[in-house]
């Protein structure tokens, strides 16, 4: 795969932080970006396919009579409020630990209320 450089503006001190962070923790910084651009990329297409897998689910739920339309739509709504608050509350460290599965469990209304 034919690799490209990328130039991005960040504040000087932060700059300097990142590039002192990743000397004490022995990892280039070319890595943690890379790394970085990677799981972010990947989180974005993931969210993507589960959130279409998600409407054809419900569609499905209301063609075969499991749900009405509107109940179909609130649960969706609701499943997809779950999701985001857990991710929140990953990213903010608020004691919830969780792993892809769980998230794509909670998504599929696995732990709907």
């Amino acid at each position: 795969m034919k690799q490209v450089g990328m130039t991005i503006r960040l504040d000087e001190q932060l700059r300097t932080d990142f590039i002192e962070q990743c000397r004490r923790e022995s990892i280039p910084a070319s890595v943690v970006l890379r790394e970085f651009i990677k799981g972010f990329v990947g989180q974005k297409k993931h969210k993507q396919s589960v959130d279409y897998s998600l409407g054809e689910y419900f569609s499905e739920q209301v063609a075969t009579g499991k749900m009405t339309l509107d109940e179909a739509i609130i649960a969706e709504k609701r499943l997809l409020q779950d999701a985001e608050q857990a991710e929140t509350d990953i990213i903010n460290g608020n004691g919830i630990e969780a792993t892809p599965q769980l998230l794509d469990d909670i998504r599929k209304g696995i732990y709907l209320r």
